[in-house]
């Protein structure tokens, strides 16, 4: 008798990533923005800021729609965790976008996972 659905075993995703900051934060006051995740092979993490609209679908774009890059560096394989201390001076909306990017094949090829958090600056 076949197994159902729900009682399929899913495989595991090879890439994750997860973004952490506070939702809302003072101007002047230094707080940290987390990533973390996992990585089956070797990626570049990207984590950039946008003080308008969404996230884009690649690290590529989000760089050229003049997102201010927090973390750029490399990780894996397996886990792995990045703390950056960031300090606003000016108020506003925006979002935090995070990419775990195969550089071989390009900053404007679809990451291997994404994050993002939208975060306020009074």
């Amino acid at each position: 008798m076949p197994l159902p659905a729900a009682a399929a075993k899913t495989k595991p995703k090879p890439y994750k990533l997860h973004l952490f900051a506070p939702s809302k934060e003072n101007t002047g006051h230094v707080f940290t923005v987390k990533a973390w995740g996992k990585a089956k092979k070797k990626r570049e993490l990207i984590v950039l800021y946008h003080a308008f609209g969404k996230c884009a679908k690649t690290a590529g774009a989000a760089e050229r729609k003049n997102g201010q890059v927090f973390i750029d560096r490399n990780v894996g394989p397996g886990k792995f965790t990045v703390n950056h201390k960031v300090v606003f001076i000016s108020p506003g909306n925006g979002s935090l976008c995070g990419y775990l990017v195969n550089r071989a094949k390009g900053l404007d090829s679809k990451p291997s996972a994404r994050a993002s958090r939208h975060i306020t600056i009074f």
